[in-house]
């Protein structure tokens, strides 16, 4: 009986391998999609913890203005204006004669050197008026308004502190050469350059902050005790940097006065660079075109006021940099400068980056050697992942509102408390509907 031996059809063949094709293919695709899912879920936990680590970064967890009530609160506050806060955040009582409810607030350099501040007996006149109970009535002692945490109010207007706002430091620091550690604990640098970073996940734009580098704040004097304790006195805000080790310690003394004079404002990071890296920092992003201010002449020819001037290299220093210290105000003048720098900087460098995003780390490179920061890996990572999307103007660059006075030695700038304090509202908080 002979055998039969069983043929496959060709096409059955053909049919079998297509399916040992298609499920292969399908394999490697679950693999490619699920290594491709855990590192897109690795990134964004990695980007995720450097978000909470900016967070934990700050001293504080929000501003304490006046008028206001914060989580930390644990007494009854009977603020600079009158106006008295239960641990609930209820208004007990509206302040009489200032129906704005802002004063001085809780930082006021100008009450300890009164005949230094021009503005002072202003302030002190005004003072007395809202004690006066001149303007008193039931309607307003009845008035109630219930404030939660964060939350402050301005007459018929309450504020509360945006969430998830990120604030840093930025200080230029009038040294040439490359970082290095301050061997007697006061040359480690004035910070000539003074800046408050602001990105706002509510308008997804950046804001700068410009501080005059001569406000009058408390300045902690490291180990300069008669027995090595830390000494404080008032002085320019630029001193402060000096009076630490000039790398983190300076960094971090300066970010506490910063922090302080603008009512415990949370700061997530600080950077601080010898200006003399300006150069590098500078020809990273390419070059940048402005109108010169001031006369400047005296440095060079071209820069006479109005010219239109490329800034490359060095110039770009020299711009941001130079000071006539024989011309009143000169601080003012020149931070009108470094406003005006940063503006076209960054509005080159956003532009770069999105073109790029590896360009932060084109700049920290070059920058690296002339830089003191406290912005780990992760947290850098996370920056570069949002600023890519936000939007920045000139016009939300903003300097300090006061009075600049001669002083013993040295020039002296007094903030305007009220401006200030409008200000921050302006930058830091949004509007609710009580």
């Amino acid at each position: 009986m002979k055998s039969t031996e069983f043929k496959e059809k060709p096409d059955g063949r053909r049919k079998r391998k297509k399916r040992r094709v298609r499920n292969v293919v399908l394999a490697w695709l679950l693999v490619f999609t699920g290594a491709a899912g855990l590192l897109a879920g690795g990134v964004k936990f990695f980007l995720t913890m450097g978000y909470r680590h900016l967070q934990d970064n700050a001293t504080f967890s929000m501003p304490s203005l006046p008028g206001g009530f914060t989580a930390d609160a644990e007494e009854a506050d009977a603020s600079a204006d009158g106006s008295f806060y239960d641990n609930e955040g209820v208004i007990k009582t509206e302040p009489a004669g200032d129906p704005l409810g802002i004063s001085s607030g809780a930082f006021s350099p100008e009450d300890e050197q009164p005949e230094n501040n021009p503005a002072a007996g202003n302030q002190q006149d005004e003072d007395q008026q809202a004690g006066s109970g001149e303007n008193d009535s039931p309607e307003k002692s009845d008035k109630k308004t219930a404030l939660k945490a964060g939350q402050v109010s301005r007459g018929d207007k309450v504020y509360e502190y945006i969430d998830g706002i990120l604030t840093f430091l930025v200080l230029g620091i009038d040294i040439d050469g490359p970082v290095s550690k301050s061997k007697d604990l006061v040359s480690g640098g004035q910070s000539d350059a003074i800046f408050l970073v602001v990105l706002n996940p509510d308008t997804k734009s950046i804001s700068l902050i410009g501080v005059n580098r001569d406000t009058m704040v408390d300045i902690v004097m490291v180990g300069l005790g008669a027995n090595g304790e830390n000494l404080t006195t008032k002085a320019e805000l630029a001193v402060q940097h000096g009076f630490g080790d000039g790398l983190h310690q300076s960094c971090e003394l300066t970010r506490d006065a910063v922090s302080k004079l603008f009512y415990n404002l949370p700061i997530h990071g600080y950077v601080s660079f010898n200006m003399g890296g300006m150069a590098a920092l500078n020809d990273a992003v390419g070059s940048v075109r402005l109108t010169v201010l001031e006369d400047m002449t005296e440095i060079n020819p071209a820069w006479y006021q109005g010219a239109e001037v490329t800034l490359t290299g060095k110039d770009a220093y020299e711009y941001i940099h130079y000071r006539n210290v024989n011309v009143f105000e000169s601080a003012r003048n020149r931070l009108a400068r470094q406003k005006q720098y940063l503006s076209v900087f960054a509005g080159t460098a956003l532009a770069e980056l999105k073109k790029d995003i590896t360009l932060p780390v084109s700049l920290y490179q070059a920058f690296k050697p002339y830089t003191v920061t406290d912005l780990e890996l992760d947290e850098i990572s996370y920056l570069a992942s949002q600023v890519t999307g936000y939007q920045f103007d000139a016009g939300a660059i903003y300097t300090m509102e006061g009075t600049t006075v001669k002083g013993k030695r040295f020039e002296e700038f007094y903030p305007d408390q009220e401006a200030l304090q409008n200000l921050i509202l302006k930058v830091f908080y949004r509007e609710v509907t009580p």
